[in-house]
């Protein structure tokens, strides 16, 4: 998978299937929309994209807000090109960004600088400034199929990044697990072999040890503030997926 910083300097011929949002996670919720972007990639022979947003807009939209992350863009990436993306652009969000009008962010950005041709949006998003922009006014925009995805519950429950991150806050990571449809994943920086220093914006699970796969392996890391301490030196910077709490 192709990462895409410089937006500016991308460009496709290829048909491009996408959705853009925080994918904040990349939960079910999520999936049930990033699925059929994929599906409409391989139906049409073209190319499928994730867009999101670094920080993420809340963190900017308001600076006050007391507000952990499900995902950092790597551990985005890590999971969407597991999932088969073949592009990930990354929009820097700032204030100045946030507001740009719900149609020239589609024409100027979505349409233009990243070429999309086919738009899947969930049931419930916005974007533009104001978030003003919806299903209906992207239908409007004349030069994107829009495709619209119905929200998804799992055994009756709503999925979304605030419900999993009240989980994880409450260190109920099995649930937060079935919500997210994979393992918690976490990575971090090395910090000497064994003690995994994580991004100040990320949210952890309560301090204790937790079953956890580190490289594929199954294994036991203990949560300790913004750091995971491994049960074992590790060379690289390893991903860290986080399953359930030992008590």
């Amino acid at each position: 998978m192709q990462i895409i910083r410089d937006i500016e300097a991308f460009s496709s011929k290829e048909y491009i299937v996408a959705s853009d949002g925080s994918f904040d996670g990349v939960h079910l919720g999520h999936r049930h929309i990033l699925d059929s972007v994929l599906l409409g990639a391989s139906n049409s022979g073209g190319h499928s994209m994730v867009i999101t947003y670094s920080p993420h807009p809340r963190l900017v939209v308001d600076s006050q807000l007391d507000f952990g992350i499900l995902s950092t863009v790597e551990e985005k990436a890590f999971l969407l090109d597991r999932m088969g993306f073949d592009f990930l652009a990354v929009i820097a969000f700032t204030k100045e960004f946030s507001k740009i009008p719900a149609d020239e962010f589609l024409e100027q950005y979505i349409y233009g600088k990243l070429c999309v041709n086919e738009l899947c949006i969930g049931y419930n998003h916005a974007f533009g400034n104001m978030r003003k922009g919806n299903f209906e006014s992207a239908k409007q925009h004349g030069k994107l199929n829009v495709i619209r995805m119905d929200e998804l519950k799992v055994s009756s429950q709503k999925v979304s990044s605030t419900i999993i991150r009240e989980l994880i806050c409450k260190g109920d990571v099995q649930k937060a697990v079935e919500l997210l449809g994979h393992a918690y994943v976490v990575i971090g920086e090395s910090m000497d072999g064994r003690r995994i220093l994580v991004d100040r914006s990320k949210l952890l699970p309560p301090e204790g040890r937790y079953v956890a796969y580190v490289d594929g392996t199954l294994s036991e890391v203990i949560v300790d503030s913004k750091t995971l301490l491994l049960n074992k030196q590790m060379d690289t910077n390893p991903v860290i997926e986080i399953c359930s709490r030992i008590v």
